[in-house]
């Protein structure tokens, strides 16, 4: 796990990871904007007139504070949810740049194209946030233990995270019933994987990273666990 971080981290350099890291951060940023916008055009659709001054003053307070609390909690649940879904359409480019850096003598045999990793970013998304809209009430009920919701969060997101980045590379290896079997024989690496790429979105700044770092941390142990060596280094037996 080290030497992938480390491979991964070292690679932030790479042109193509620069322009995904661009790429990826100002369509993340469009989207919260979105989410901003969208949330306060909802609490301004209240109507106040006629309401009493006290009243009214109150929900002028009340409105940008529901607004603002609203993006945090958003941030929060959705952040790596989006980023996973944009990183989807982008996986190509990081994991090509990985394999042909590291592995050239073992790269994917097919790309997985315009529809199929957008499509399944889109899916590793809806099941971030599905999964985290239903854990919400038992955030809610952990917040009295104080690092309650951080431990759940960090589990939760650590597997889901760690399947669907694996899932986005090993596909374009193995296919489709190929990927699902390399995960069932290797769920260990899956939170391995999705552990410190949940812990660097909890980071702020870190977070415009994760995605980026995931997809190249996935590539490197799923290559690991194929026994396959990367140029210049050797494995551990």
């Amino acid at each position: 796990m080290v030497r992938a971080l480390t491979l991964a981290i070292g690679q932030l350099s790479d042109p193509r990871f620069i322009r995904l890291l661009l790429g990826s951060t100002l369509l993340t940023l469009l989207v919260f904007a979105g989410v901003w916008w969208g949330l306060d055009r909802l609490v301004n659709m209240v109507d106040s007139r006629g309401w009493p001054l006290w009243a009214a003053n109150a929900w002028g307070w009340i409105d940008g504070t529901v607004a603002a609390l609203g993006l945090l909690l958003s941030l929060w649940l959705l952040f790596p949810a989006v980023a996973t879904a944009i990183m989807g359409i982008l996986l190509d480019v990081a994991v090509d740049a990985v394999e042909d850096r590291h592995y050239p003598h073992a790269r994917a045999p097919r790309p997985m194209g315009w529809v199929e990793g957008p499509w399944l970013g889109l899916l590793s998304g809806l099941r971030l946030l599905a999964w985290n809209l239903l854990a919400l009430p038992v955030y809610l009920l952990l917040l009295f233990t104080a690092v309650g919701p951080l431990v759940l969060f960090v589990l939760l997101n650590g597997y889901l995270l760690g399947r669907d980045y694996v899932q986005m590379v090993a596909i374009r290896h193995l296919g489709g019933r190929g990927e699902r079997a390399f995960r069932a024989s290797h769920r260990p690496l899956l939170f391995r994987l999705g552990l410190p790429v949940t812990l660097l979105f909890m980071v702020p700044v870190l977070n415009l990273l994760a995605p980026l770092i995931g997809a190249a941390l996935a590539t490197h142990l799923f290559h690991e666990a194929r026994g396959d060596r990367p140029v210049g280094t050797a494995l551990r037996q």
